[in-house]
């Protein structure tokens, strides 16, 4: 797991980061960014982060700017010492949200939710879901036997022909 931590303040980014190597091994750690200036040019730079730990009051002002100059798809755990954000961190890609001091057993089920969310959102190779779902078809026969039914050429023309027409044009709902 690739974590960017966002904190700053020395101790408590010290804690967390040492919390991820006990509870979310193996796992990698971008940072610590000590403002939102500096996790922008991380995010910019890449890679990108499997999940964001982000204390929200920064030096330069609070982690949610992150989310208005860098697009950010990866799941995100808050860490901060004040609970009036709680609501605003929900509306975003929050897993969690973890009052300061952190407390270990919330992290740990912090991490647990963060780890099931990152397995649900990730594809499975090929060759994996071969071996849970049966095998390729290995002869002719199983091939035809379990093919989907051909199109005749008319039906494949007419939806070549509409494929090719122009969408309908819509107006924005307001």
């Amino acid at each position: 797991m690739l974590a960017l931590v966002v904190e700053d303040e020395p101790l408590a980014a010290r804690r967390l980061i040492s919390l991820l190597h006990k509870h979310a091994a193996p796992v990698t750690i971008l940072g610590p960014a000590e403002s939102v200036a500096q996790a922008v040019a991380l995010l910019q730079a890449g890679p990108a982060p499997d999940v964001l730990f982000l204390d929200i009051h920064l030096a330069d002002g609070l982690s949610f700017e992150l989310f208005e100059q860098v697009e950010i798809t990866c799941p995100v755990v808050f860490t901060t010492a004040y609970d009036q954000y709680a609501l605003r961190a929900f509306k975003v890609n929050s897993v969690d949200y973890l009052l300061k001091p952190i407390d270990e057993e919330e992290f740990v089920v912090a991490i647990t939710k963060l780890r099931k969310r990152l397995a649900a959102t990730t594809p499975v190779p090929l060759a994996q879901d071969l071996s849970t779902k049966g095998s390729v078809s290995s002869t002719k026969a199983e091939a035809e036997n379990s093919a989907a039914p051909a199109l005749d050429a008319a039906t494949l023309a007419a939806l070549i022909q509409q494929r090719r027409q122009p969408a309908p044009q819509t107006a924005p709902c307001r």
